[in-house]
């Protein structure tokens, strides 16, 4: 009976052992883990899988092999190995979601956000990481992000943590140089690549991040200094308060600011330039004029007028990379964008990074990142 029973242990192993990795990949349902790619080859013990694809970052051609125990469990758990970003590591496929373990390597930040500067990577040291639900539940190693000096940012290392459902990579200067302190969180819930946002309090790196796409998420108790020069900052900073994203607008001083604003009627003489929110490009949050030099928002359900004050920066179609605006009540609202020339026409440019920050007659100050358009017939 025991000789019966260990062959057919034998025979239940070695059919295991040439199982092909594809009735596995196939059986764990990777797409719904945000893992995909163009081919799955070979036996579990030995297969290949090629143009790896883990939320959105492409790790190229990895070689595969599977725990045999672990398809018997139903939980099977994938080491995988290669030249490219991820040098080594394992997922493990469960139904609450992946785990991600050992993993060693590196890849360039431009697979997490396209925006970042070109040289910047981030280098990962048996980092395991547990995903449910889209949200980060558990997580270790140590990260380490170089090329960032251009957004402030030196050499820098950390652990790897969670936070409410986020990755946090928790950054402070290499070799115990000056430098400011930078929490890096990543954000899994979008069904694409993954969001970055940046908490820190230094005031640099706070205006520099956003021109790369990551936005940052400003401490409570720091005063306005984001102001000027920003592109494509998300949170909201207050002096002596808090300003909180609300549903079409951001609550400030007992105000709502940047909600939808309705249709303007304006003519292409008068060269309008228009904001819409980044987060939701069907709000319409910003219309300025050149004839008249005036910008529109909406406060409260209520169209307010804005007059220009002054200007910086490169001009582009009467417009210039930052405008100031000044209401009778004393607020302020300040533009920062950057134009993009549109290639059939020289009478129109893209915006495809901009900031608005809207300072109360309190001297508090919100700030929304945007997008937008601006024209101007030759008239005008």
């Amino acid at each position: 009976m025991l000789r019966i029973l260990a062959v057919l242990i034998g025979l239940l192993a070695v059919g295991i052992w040439l199982l092909p990795l594809r009735v596995v990949t196939d059986m764990a349902n990777l797409e719904a883990a945000g893992i995909s790619a163009s081919a799955v080859n070979g036996s579990v013990w030995n297969g290949e899988i090629e143009n790896l694809t883990i939320r959105g970052a492409a790790l190229g051609d990895v070689n595969v092999a599977t725990d045999p125990l672990s398809i018997i469990t139903g939980a099977p758990k994938l080491s995988f190995g290669s030249s490219g970003p991820v040098a080594q590591g394992a997922v493990t496929v469960r139904s609450t979601g992946p785990r991600f373990s050992d993993l060693r390597g590196q890849i360039a930040l431009t697979q997490l956000d396209p925006q970042a500067p070109s040289g910047a990577v981030a280098t990962f040291i048996d980092a395991s990481l547990d995903i449910s639900a889209n949200a980060c539940t558990e997580a270790s190693g140590q990260a380490r992000i170089v090329g960032m000096a251009a957004a402030g940012m030196p050499d820098m290392s950390g652990p790897i943590s969670c936070e409410q459902g986020r990755v946090r990579l928790a950054l402070t200067p290499d070799g115990d140089r000056p430098g400011p302190s930078v929490d890096l969180l990543i954000d899994l819930t979008s069904p694409g690549q993954p969001q970055l946002f940046a908490r820190t309090s230094d005031p640099n790196v706070q205006m520099a991040l956003p021109a790369y796409g990551i936005e940052v998420i400003a401490p409570a108790f720091l005063r306005a200094l984001l102001l000027c020069g920003t592109v494509f900052l998300a949170a909201a900073c207050a002096s002596g308060g808090r300003a909180s994203d609300i549903p079409g607008g951001i609550e400030i001083s007992g105000r709502t600011v940047f909600e939808t604003l309705p249709p303007q009627d304006v003519s292409p003489s008068q060269c309008p330039l228009v904001l819409f929110s980044r987060a939701d490009e069907s709000r319409r949050i910003f219309v300025s004029l050149d004839n008249p030099p005036t910008a529109l928002i909406r406060i409260d359900g209520q169209t307010r007028q804005f007059a220009r004050t002054s200007v910086a920066g490169a001009a582009s179609l009467r417009h210039h990379e930052e405008e100031i605006y000044k209401a009778p009540d004393g607020a302020q609202l300040t533009a920062s964008v950057r134009f993009s020339p549109l290639s059939d026409t020289d009478a129109g440019a893209a915006i495809r990074a901009a900031s608005l920050a809207y300072t109360s007659p309190e001297g508090e100050t919100a700030i929304i990142p945007a997008v937008g358009l601006v024209s101007c017939s030759e008239g005008g």
